[in-house]
């Protein structure tokens, strides 16, 4: 089942990205293009109003391009500057306009396959980054999606409303978001993954696990050494899933809720008033999981 769910989220991301960039291209206009030599750029800063963003590799060099429809053109101020090593590229209210609520805007930018850092803060739309290498990675946005698709580096990712979705990365991530779920699948590096309100779905190899949840459900399924692994939810269920032989301390509380623990390596050293303590295979590394209201599972892969 959990091939089936991730081969149908990766197909479903691939069609969503696909429509929604040919869609703007195709209702757009082409407002702004311009593109930079590779090797002389390290750094890529986007801070925009009210666009969506997509930063994905391309082929040499660094191409921007902005599309938009005619509110777009008529309330934003874009642009696209090469400040040193830092690529500058920018989507600016026009003064005397309050609402940019009707406009319809997208930023997209190629980048080479050699490394850079990027940093991308929208204050109104969604954020997708495909197959980009970087040595840090910043995606920001107060109302949208956050999508990565491959690519790798040090990953931060926030949103103060929507979701966030992170498939085939090579690195340790970061995810908040104050309203939506988080979905992390094939991450090799650490995962922290944070929801005010939404379900959190891990499949992570190697790197330590921190995930929470204020109002929701949690599904973890992780691969490799355990060293630290810690789960949290005020109101959900909690569902772990560890490798057969995979070495651990584990240690579960709940106010409300049962616990079962069916792992073949657990020994069962405490069990009482909500809390279990067990060795897995043995003992090592820190589980540790807590569900104020909920039931909590822990089963290996």
């Amino acid at each position: 089942m959990r091939i089936n769910w991730r081969t149908g989220l990766v197909v479903k991301a691939a069609v969503i990205v696909a429509a929604a960039a040919t869609l703007g291209t195709a209702q757009n206009k082409l407002l702004l293009e311009k593109t930079f030599a590779e090797g002389s750029i390290m750094r890529v800063e986007v801070d925009a109003e009210a666009c969506d963003v997509d930063v994905s590799q391309g082929g040499s060099g660094i191409v921007v391009k902005i599309y938009g429809d005619d509110d777009a053109d008529k309330y934003l101020e874009f642009s696209a500057e090469q400040d040193g090593s830092t690529l500058e590229v920018g989507a600016e209210k026009r003064g005397g306009f309050n609402s940019l609520s009707d406009v319809d805007a997208r930023i997209e930018i190629a980048v080479p396959a050699s490394a850079i850092d990027l940093s991308v803060k929208t204050a109104g739309g969604d954020v997708s980054c495909s197959d980009v290498n970087g040595g840090a990675i910043n995606l920001k946005t107060a109302g949208g999606d956050v999508s990565v698709t491959e690519g790798g580096g040090e990953l931060s990712a926030k949103t103060a409303g929507g979701d966030i979705s992170v498939t085939d990365y090579d690195g340790p991530v970061e995810l908040k978001t104050a309203g939506g779920d988080v979905s992390v699948v094939g991450v090799k590096g650490a995962v922290n993954a944070k929801t005010a309100g939404g379900d959190v779905r891990v499949e992570s190899e190697n790197g330590d696990v921190d995930a929470e949840t204020a109002g929701g459900d949690l599904d973890v399924v992780y691969s490799g050494d355990v060293e630290s692994i810690t789960l949290g939810t005020s109101a959900g269920d909690i569902r772990l899933s560890i490798d057969e032989d995979a070495k651990a301390d584990l240690e579960i509380t709940t106010n409300i809720g049962d616990i079962s623990v069916s792992h073949p390596g657990a020994n069962v050293t405490k069990s009482k008033d909500g809390k279990l303590e067990a060795e897995i295979n043995g003992g090592g590394g820190s589980i540790e999981i807590n569900a104020s209201v909920g039931d909590v599972s822990v089963v290996a892969n």
